[in-house]
């Protein structure tokens, strides 16, 4: 058996024990995260897959799927949505190639359906129709993506204003929204290597109109939790008086955006990314 990650090979022969912890790597359902003991050989597999990866590529679709899951699972670590968010893009880095293949190869295969050639195979119905079924959704499913960083943006802001370190909230919203906030400052690479490495990935793809007015939205609503929340904390009975609001605590007024809610979209996204990548991997071998 010879599995090859992002160009590294992994050993030929593998163990039992190894065969079927990769086999539960491309099946997801099957990983049990509150077995601590087949927890941990997972995480040893897949930390030799990423070292065997060259550190100049984007890390295998395994190891990141596993990354995300081993912090949503089986409770949502809130405070480490900025690693899910460069995850994410990372992972959608890895689906935006696997769609360019898809492209190439429907082209391909309509060339050589309409032009036959000795020795040369062309795709299945069933399997040309799929190809073209994930290549049709994409926009789509790239404006789900959109949503799902927007989505986690909401939820790192109300937890870092909640958080010891609330004071990196401002960060947090140039780091977003870093046009919209401009006025607010810059990032100091010094400082805060992981969130400017993370603007350099959320901030790399150009946004279609109707996606950068969707993204300041957001950005407002953020804003406005931020000085809304200060608001209530420097004086709660002024804050609702003045509101019309009646008396209630922070969480009531202030609801914790839902995680079982962006737990839901995450799966569904790293589901329908996995699928494409195991179907280009089922048909032509190829991996990521």
């Amino acid at each position: 058996m010879n599995l090859t990650e992002s160009g590294a090979t992994i050993a030929d022969h593998m163990s039992p024990d190894r065969v079927l912890l990769e086999d539960h790597l491309l099946d997801s359902s099957r990983l049990d995260y509150s077995n601590d003991t087949f927890h941990r050989k997972i995480h040893d597999l897949v930390k030799q897959i990423a070292d065997t990866a060259p550190k100049t590529q984007c890390p295998p679709l395994r190891a990141l799927a596993y990354a995300i899951r081993n912090i949503l699972l089986p409770t949502f670590l809130v405070d480490q949505t900025l690693d899910i968010l460069i995850l994410l893009t990372h992972v959608n880095l890895i689906y935006q190639n696997a769609v360019s293949k898809c492209h190439m190869i429907i082209y391909w295969d309509e060339q050589f359906r309409s032009r036959p050639e000795p020795n040369v195979l062309t795709l299945a119905d069933e399997d040309s129709d799929l190809l073209k079924s994930f290549t049709k959704e994409d926009n789509e499913f790239q404006a789900d993506f959109r949503h799902l960083i927007n989505e986690c943006y909401r939820l790192d802001i109300y937890h870092t204003y909640l958080s010891p370190n609330s004071a990196e909230t401002i960060l947090r919203l140039i780091l977003y929204f870093p046009t919209q906030f401009a006025e607010l400052g810059e990032l100091d690479t010094r400082d805060s290597p992981k969130e400017c490495m993370a603007q350099r990935l959320l901030h790399s793809q150009p946004l279609s109109d109707e996606e950068r007015d969707i993204s300041s939205l957001m950005g407002l609503q953020c804003a406005k939790f931020v000085r809304d929340a200060s608001e209530y904390e420097r004086d709660p009975n002024g804050y609702c008086h003045k509101h019309g609001l009646p008396n209630g605590s922070f969480s009531k007024l202030f609801p914790s955006p839902d995680t079982k809610v962006i737990v839901t979209l995450i799966n569904a996204y790293l589901q329908k990314v996995e699928g494409l990548v195991w179907t280009l991997h089922r048909l032509f071998g190829s991996e990521f």
